[in-house]
Formats: C-alpha cells, sequence, structure tokens
C-alpha cells in the first residue's frame, strides 16, 4: 500500500488555546510559540478559548480563514486519551467531537491538513484518522507521547516548526526531537508515512 506525499506549502499557523488564564498566564506556551513565529517571519494567529463553545467558533473561523490562507493547526491544551479539555469550564472535547470539524477543514486543503496537538496524550488523536479513508481530518498529526512539561512542551514545538522551515520531512522532524529528548516524547501519523515510530 502507498501513500501519498504533502503536496501543500504552509504560510502561518493558527494556533487554538483552551489553557486557564493562570496557566495561560504563567506558562506562556502559546504565547511563546507565536512570538518565536514572528521571529521566523511565519504569521501566526493565537485563539484563545475559555468554553467548549469558543474552541467550535475558532474551529469554524478557521475553516473560513482556509479559503484563503494555508495553515498548520495547532492546539495547546490539556489532554487524555479521551480527548483535550477546559478546566476553566471543566469541559471535554473528545477526538471524536473533533472529527467533524476537522473533516472540513482538511477537505478545505485537498486533504492536506496538518494538526500539531500539543496536549498530554496529544498522539491519541490518531484514533480518528483512517488513512485509506478520502473523509480523513487530516493528512497528519503530531502529538506528544506523555504529559510534557511547560519546558519540553515549548522546545518540541519550536523544534517542530524549525525543523520544517528547514525543509526536513515530518518523520525526520519527530525522530530527530526524540534524540535530542533522549526518547520517545512526540510521535507522528501521516498519510506518507503509516507509522512512523513505534510505541
Amino acid at each position: 500500500m502507498s501513500f501519498r506525499i504533502l503536496q501543500r506549502e504552509f504560510d502561518e499557523v493558527i494556533i487554538i488555546d483552551l489553557l486557564p488564564a493562570n496557566e495561560r498566564r504563567d506558562w506562556h506556551l502559546s504565547e511563546d510559540l507565536r512570538d518565536w513565529l514572528a521571529d521566523q517571519g511565519i504569521e501566526q494567529f493565537q485563539l484563545s478559548c475559555y468554553s467548549k463553545k469558543h474552541v467550535f467558533e475558532a474551529l469554524e473561523w478557521s475553516i473560513t480563514r482556509a479559503a484563503s490562507a494555508s495553515f498548520v493547526l495547532h492546539f495547546t491544551a490539556h489532554g487524555n486519551p479521551s480527548g483535550i479539555g477546559l478546566k476553566a469550564t471543566n469541559e471535554l472535547i473528545t477526538w471524536e467531537e473533533l472529527r467533524s470539524p476537522l473533516q472540513r477543514l482538511n477537505s478545505a486543503f485537498g486533504g492536506d491538513l496538518l494538526v500539531n496537538m500539543t496536549a498530554c496524550q496529544g498522539f491519541k488523536a490518531t484514533d480518528i484518522q483512517k488513512l485509506e479513508d478520502p473523509a480523513d481530518p487530516f493528512y497528519g498529526l503530531i502529538g506528544p507521547t506523555c504529559s510534557p512539561s511547560p519546558e519540553l512542551a515549548r522546545r518540541m514545538s519550536q523544534a517542530f516548526y524549525q525543523g520544517l522551515l528547514d525543509g526536513v520531512d515530518i518523520p525526520q522532524v519527530i525522530q530527530q526531537i526524540n534524540t535530542s529528548e533522549r526518547g520517545n516524547v512526540i510521535w507522528c501519523r501521516t498519510h506518507q508515512h503509516k507509522r512512523s515510530l513505534s510505541l
């Protein structure tokens, strides 16, 4: 079975941040990533969400944005094997609930949507991807296999986007991060490489 190579160049990064205000203030993960991307000349948007409703509104805005821009969709959130959550409202968004808006966004991108899920156990979002299915919710997903500290999450995010800027193939970027961190801390699954790393 063969899988296709990503056909898209990305112009910007849309960051959907689900962290509560105190963690956003103390950790400034999305803010630091946004500033770092700006320093690299990459356009970025940060959509700070305080409720489940806000997250789906941010996804709707992203779908509209896809008509005029090509971007990586980046989530900064708390997560578990079932989905991502909002501490401020104690709400969980399951991976299944994300399937439909991500399918719409992936369709707008011709199947080339790339999602960076900076959330504990974020790699579990691959459970909603079949790879052989034309209605997949994304081309590829990157996510930690662990519960990363803010410092590790910051390093992984910057290293991932630096790899993209350098033109390195996504699975090789992931391998470089794991080598640098001396462990399997991040994982990816793409149409190009059905399973890039073994867990």
